[in-house]
């Protein structure tokens, strides 16, 4: 049928009725088979994309001749209830076809995906890595190394330690004891660095 056939059959002129939908779906189906047959669309999907764009120029062109138009939720039916089945039945292979090709791109798509998250994962270890590392580094610098070792002791040594250490140093190195002012007071330094890191946490 022609468009204002179409419109004069289901008297579309003054707007879309839904109680005529079933019949007009039925039309457009028997039209689009027509349309399969003259562009011979069995295994051959060129011939039937043709017929789909024929049925879906005629669905605009009476769409159009409406006030407010066909409801596009009505296409979409249409699409999905007779374009999609018959596509599958008379392009099996090209269909088939198709899904691989879909699926290998959504393969691809999740590889790459894949990548990306491992990429910004080492990128995140890295970048973790070397803060800890300066860190390490800015802390390693920073402890008094020399002070414990002048005191005798290990860098993990409390403060009860560092101050019973430095009684028993203090004890050679004050002046009154017979040791000199210069070595009480770098005693007395090294003790005050010492207790500076070991208090740090406390």
């Amino acid at each position: 049928m022609k468009t204002k056939e179409y419109l004069d059959k289901y008297n579309l002129h003054k707007g879309w009725n839904t109680k005529i939908q079933n019949e007009f779906i039925s039309d457009m189906t028997s039209e689009f088979e027509a349309q399969l047959m003259l562009n011979k669309a069995e295994n051959n999907i060129r011939g039937f994309d043709n017929a789909l764009r024929c049925i879906r120029m005629k669905w605009d062109s009476i769409s159009k001749k409406i006030p407010y138009g066909i409801p596009d939720k009505l296409w979409n039916y249409f699409f999905a209830t007779v374009v999609a089945p018959l596509r599958e039945q008379m392009c099996p292979r090209e269909m088939q076809r198709r899904r691989e090709i879909s699926e290998e791109r959504q393969r691809r798509y999740e590889e790459r995906k894949k990548m990306e998250h491992d990429f910004m994962e080492e990128m995140y270890q890295a970048h973790m890595n070397y803060w800890k590392n300066l860190l390490a580094h800015i802390v390693l610098a920073s402890m008094p190394i020399d002070s414990f070792a002048y005191l005798g002791l290990a860098i993990d040594a409390t403060v009860d330690d560092i101050q019973k250490k430095f009684r028993e140093l203090a004890l050679k190195a004050h002046p009154d004891r017979g040791g000199s002012q210069e070595k009480f007071i770098e005693l007395t330094n090294h003790r005050n660095r010492c207790l500076k890191w070991a208090s740090r946490n406390l």
